[in-house]
């Protein structure tokens, strides 16, 4: 768990700095409800699961594939794998 905190420590950082951030600027302005028009509670919610999406994707990126070109040239390479595979039992109906 070590290496987690290690890669993603930048990320926990500024998700919760946007989050104190936000906070501050609801209790001071509203601003969450007025300029955003959405429930602050949405917006850590939000902001909170975006935070945590980010840093799974960072470490999975780091640790299993390497870096995050090899994580995409994988996603690319995976989809078009998939696409074809779909084209294909698709058209095999016909």
């Amino acid at each position: 768990m070590g290496t987690f905190f290690d890669l993603n420590w930048l990320i926990i950082v500024v998700t919760a700095l946007i989050l104190v951030g936000g906070y501050f600027a609801q209790s001071k302005k509203e601003f969450i409800s007025k300029t955003l028009k959405i429930e602050p509670k949405s917006f850590y919610i939000i902001i909170g699961g975006l935070g945590l999406i980010l840093a799974i994707v960072n470490y999975l990126a780091v640790t299993v594939f390497g870096s995050w070109k090899a994580m995409f040239i994988t996603a690319g390479i995976v989809a078009v794998v998939v696409i074809g595979l779909l084209y294909y039992f698709k058209n095999k109906k016909k």
